[in-house]
């Protein structure tokens, strides 16, 4: 191996590139690291940025009472320690880290519906309603934004999605975007 100043400088650094350390629960054996496993090991951290890049997802509504799962699929843009559901759930983000954390969540949501229709957000984590992240919009002119956080305790396999209601009528809505951005504390 050549000494490391010999080496060109890689002037684009992103999470992707790798470097070089000594696994200390392996035998102190050398190994390749992302920058992103390295960067997620620290707190206060971005771990995940996903994003719905289709935009063609339709939330069907049986009624107006109850809360169903925004229809979207994420791309997986992720950091390690963080997942994305698989059918029929690839809404949701999982969190796959060993070592619980709190986070704050961020979910940034543009919807396309029916003109004057009330639809109602809330985050659920693990199928449970987080309290305080219920969110009415009136769709306008067919289209409706909205951003969400939440401040929540992380454990392996948790997960959060974005659920719906519309309690204005049963007409559906499609999802145009979805972003999540999840940061350590």
């Amino acid at each position: 191996m050549a000494r490391i100043s010999t080496y060109p400088i890689d002037s684009s650094v992103n999470v992707n590139d790798f470097v070089i350390g000594t696994d200390s629960e392996d035998s102190n054996i050398t190994k390749n690291y992302t920058i992103a496993s390295i960067i997620s090991l620290a707190p206060g951290t971005v771990y995940i940025n996903a994003a719905d890049v289709t935009g063609t997802f339709q939330t069907v509504f049986a009624n107006i009472t109850d809360f169903v799962s925004l229809n979207s699929v994420l791309a997986s843009q992720l950091a390690s320690g963080w997942s994305v559901g698989s059918s029929p759930n690839q809404n949701r983000v999982v969190y796959t880290n060993a070592t619980t954390r709190v986070c704050n969540l961020t979910f940034t949501v543009n919807i396309t519906g029916t003109n004057g229709d009330d639809i109602v957000f809330s985050l659920f984590k693990n199928g449970a309603k987080i309290a305080g992240t219920e969110q009415t919009v009136e769709i306008p002119a067919l289209t409706a934004a909205l951003t969400m956080q939440a401040l929540v305790s992380m454990a392996t396999n948790d997960y959060i999605e974005v659920k719906v209601k519309n309690i204005t009528a049963t007409n559906n809505v499609t999802t145009t975007h979805l972003n999540v951005v999840a940061q350590s504390l």
